[in-house]
């Protein structure tokens, strides 16, 4: 089960949510009950890592998964609302013919709110101009601008989540903004006000589970046709074909997961025999990078206080900001540590050849006894050598890649102090696509602490940008010279040594 324990430091899966909003009463119960399959589903199979759900809390679908986050799950999901207007015009929107209204619509809101907003941060505003939306008359033109907002919350949803829950008729006749849409900009990539598709830097696409759900205005037509009602199925980017999911499968381990286990990146368990690991691999990194953070929090925290000070004089207090900083901290003190660790394994390595050569060299002073003995060894030596090999591409990838995660937040950070909401992960790396998604994927889930307020003294920003350019480079400088002196120091000895014993 999850461990809640030490949640600021760590990256969390976000999961996004899409459906209709006229979700008949009856259905509640079961579609709850499914909702609650993927969550427990998720909560096994990543146990070191939190879940952020994105939900607009519309009618229906959004507040139904909503209550099962904090029904069943208030410790381990933490819930940001994202709206697609200011909250007046938002309400005026609510209630659905047939189901409920407006005034009862409100009254779920609120209370659901009260439940899952804290402060200010738990909500993430997108643009909207109020003053040009009320100045229309036309219902027809408010309509228009109220689709292109709704169009936009499901493609900042879609593109913000590791993983979208869909609750939809799939034969339902799809709507400019409804959950059709929203479910084919996820699987395609095709996104219109997030970032479009081109050669130097797209949203990758994700992964979607569909439980179909029937829906008022489809009751007596479609749905009682349908004989899988609040069946769960994986949709994969790029195929039409439904997988319906058993959340009671096993992932099979053989010898050829073993191997990838123990001589690829870390923390892969699962071999891509099924299309969907592919997919999955991306959240067993970062479920993998959380269970580094958790063994490493002491000294983590240890470091916080430096930076914790470094916002204070620059009267920086968005708690937004904050976050970022924590989580950077965090994943830069793991980028650390397997540095370390990889220069250890660099001075074995150095040793073992060293001493091979020195054995080679002076052979021939030896009487036949030492030489059999002689002969075992080296196969030992090589075995030896292969296995700190081994060792020190598995640090070497925790270092570049956490070391990736950590440069970006660097300038996420100075970007979120200065509002500029736009995330990192659109611009950075790009062009390594496959085998860096989920390090993108990362940075684009940690942009969504970012809000729309008002631009802050960008003086500020730049003396705060500036000092932390400067910071960071003295300390990496200071860094490396260490590991040259120490790296100079233990070839001195081993030369010496080498030496001495030719001679």
């Amino acid at each position: 089960m999850y461990n809640n324990r030490n949640k600021n430091y760590k990256i969390p899966l976000v999961i996004g949510v899409t459906g209709h909003r006229d979700i008949l009463k009856e259905d509640y119960f079961k579609l709850e009950k499914q909702i609650e399959i993927i969550f427990k589903s998720l909560q096994e199979k990543y146990p070191n890592t939190p879940l952020i759900l994105l939900s607009p809390l519309a009618d229906g679908a959004d507040r139904l998964v909503a209550n099962v986050a904090v029904k069943k799950f208030k410790d381990y999901i933490d819930i940001k609302v994202v709206l697609p207007f200011d909250e007046e015009t938002y309400k005026n929107t609510f209630g659905v013919e047939g189901i409920s209204t407006k005034e009862e619509s409100i009254s779920e809101y609120e209370f659901l709110k009260s439940k899952i907003v804290n402060n200010k941060n738990d909500f993430i505003k997108l643009d909207f101009d109020k003053n040009y939306y009320n100045n229309f008359d036309d219902e027809k033109e408010k309509k228009a601008i109220r689709n292109k907002q709704y169009f936009m919350v499901g493609e900042y949803i879609s593109i913000h989540s590791h993983i979208l829950v869909a609750l939809e008729n799939p034969k339902s006749v799809g709507k400019v903004g409804g959950t059709s849409e929203v479910v084919r900009i996820k699987l395609s990539g095709e996104y219109q006000y997030f970032g479009k598709q081109n050669d130097v830097s797209y949203p990758e696409k994700g992964l979607v589970y569909q439980i179909n759900t029937p829906r008022l205005s489809d009751h007596d037509t479609i749905s009682l046709k349908n004989k899988k009602k609040y069946k769960i199925y994986k949709l994969f980017p790029d195929t039409n074909k439904l997988h319906e999911w058993n959340n009671e499968e096993l992932d099979k381990y053989n010898f050829k997961d073993f191997k990838e286990h123990l001589f690829s990146k870390p923390c892969l368990t699962i071999s891509e025999k099924e299309k969907y690991n592919s997919y999955r691999q991306q959240h067993l990194q970062i479920n993998c990078l959380n269970k580094m953070i958790e063994s490493n929090v002491d000294r983590i925290e240890k470091k916080v206080k430096e930076d914790i000070e470094s916002l204070n004089k620059f009267g920086i207090k968005d708690l937004n900001v904050f976050k970022l900083v924590l989580i950077r901290r965090a994943v830069s003190t793991i980028s650390s540590q397997n540095q370390e660790k990889m220069k250890t394994i660099e001075n074995v390595l150095l040793f073992l050849i060293v001493l091979t050569t020195t054995i080679v060299l002076t052979k021939s002073i030896f009487s036949d006894v030492i030489k059999n003995f002689l002969s075992i060894f080296y196969p030992l030596v090589i075995v030896l050598f292969y296995i700190a090999l081994t060792y020190f591409k598995k640090y070497k990838n925790i270092y570049e890649d956490t070391r990736a995660i950590s440069e970006g937040l660097r300038v996420q950070i100075a970007w979120n102090i200065a509002k500029i909401n736009q995330s990192v992960a659109m611009n950075y790396l790009s062009r390594q696509k496959d085998e860096l998604n989920w390090i993108r994927s990362s940075l684009r889930a940690l942009n969504i602490f970012s809000l729309n307020d008002s631009i802050r003294d960008l003086e500020k920003v730049n003396n705060y940008w500036i000092e932390e350019q400067i910071m960071y480079f003295t300390k990496s400088i200071n860094k490396y010279s260490k590991i040259y002196s120490k790296s100079v120091d233990t070839t001195n000895m081993l030369f010496v040594t080498f030496v001495s014993l030719y001679f």
